[in-house]
């Protein structure tokens, strides 16, 4: 069960987090005091009955959970409802073109935005060979490669 899940379902959570957004999940679901987590590489049995234990006698985690989840079902209508308004709403105005995003039908080149990113890549490429060109004429100039402009005299 995810984190969202058992927020609304009001169950108080066993946290075992291994990769991905879990770590940050479970650090702000104890934050909250709606979980207890574990650490996957030294969990051990006794650790997860211990942990098990304190949720299921400590009414201090499904209180909160269970305000949580109350706050999370209070809402006007079901979800199903608001499903069945917005297939009945796109109906009712023809596919509801003004709901649509505009970026569909655009060429592929204008939706990645080429131009502005072959101005980008230019501009990097321009300063990069200008750089180069000012670093190595100061490391010549540095290092004696740059020889003085002999004139000749009649």
């Amino acid at each position: 069960m995810g984190a969202q899940e058992a927020k609304y379902h009001g169950v108080p959570v066993l946290a075992v987090p291994i990769a991905f957004d879990q770590h940050r999940n479970a650090a702000r679901m104890v934050r909250q005091k709606v979980a207890i987590s574990l650490s996957w590489n030294t969990v051990t049995a006794d650790q997860i009955v211990d942990a098990l234990y304190i949720l299921v006698n400590d009414t201090s985690y499904s209180e909160r959970v269970r305000r949580t989840s109350a706050v999370l079902q209070d809402q006007k209508e079901s979800p199903a409802d608001r499903a069945v308004w917005w297939v009945e709403y796109v109906i009712r105005h023809g596919g509801a073109p003004h709901l649509q995003y505009p970026g569909q039908r655009l060429h592929f080149l204008q939706y990645i935005c080429a131009d502005v990113l072959l101005f980008l890549a230019v501009c990097t490429y321009l300063v990069y060979r200008l750089a180069k060109c000012i670093l190595l004429y100061f490391v010549n100039l540095c290092f004696g490669k740059v020889k003085p402009q002999k004139t000749k005299i009649n």
